[in-house]
């Protein structure tokens, strides 16, 4: 049960919200409203 709980944490709140470096050091969420957001102005 420990397991389950941390590997929900790990992928709904830490891997969202953590800053990664391939995406120029901003969280997978803030990169991804970035992108919907330039391919709105297209």
């Amino acid at each position: 049960e420990a397991i389950a709980a941390l590997a929900r944490y790990i992928d709904g709140f830490y891997n969202p919200c953590r800053r990664h470096s391939a995406l120029g050091f901003t969280s997978p969420t803030q990169f991804e409203r970035g992108i919907a957001h330039q391919t709105a102005l297209h």
